[in-house]
């Protein structure tokens, strides 16, 4: 199925998925200059800025994710402008990007305690160990096929 998309919205939904892909590799960055501080006595770096950080670019690739499958008619979605092809409804059904868009109303918006597991940082964890960097390359190629 063909997509509806506009020379902006087009322009805008590869300028989104880029920053995801540069996102995607800095939280790899932050998480491991992050995490062996937190688990050591030493705080040889800045932890308290390191983490800022770390959280900023975590939410913020929550945030353009799950956008990017959103059907509110206000934003530049592929559920708005490719509802019904074939590749973005398989890509829509991967288990990372349920869990992002969940992510994004029980983690991001608020700390809910079910997704603090043991003092770990699941979101994080869940992410770099996923498809997600290949999941966002298969929609920037999806978007150039138009």
């Amino acid at each position: 199925m063909k997509c509806h998309l506009n020379k902006t919205i087009k322009g805008t939904i590869i300028y989104i998925l880029q920053n995801c892909q540069v996102a995607f590799e800095e939280l790899k960055r932050l998480n491991s200059e992050l995490l062996p501080t937190l688990n050591s006595d030493s705080f040889d770096v800045d932890v308290n800025r390191i983490g800022a950080l770390h959280r900023m670019t975590q939410d913020y690739l929550i945030v353009r994710v799950a956008g990017l499958f959103d059907n509110n008619n206000q934003v530049a979605s592929f559920g708005n402008f490719c509802p019904d092809n074939s590749d973005y409804l398989i890509l829509k059904q991967e288990s990372i990007i349920k869990y992002i868009i969940k992510l994004r109303n029980t983690f991001v918006a608020h700390s809910n305690l079910e997704c603090m597991e043991n003092g770990q940082y699941p979101a994080t964890d869940k992410m770099l160990k996923s498809n997600l960097l290949e999941i966002l390359q298969k929609l920037l190629n999806l978007v150039n096929e138009y």
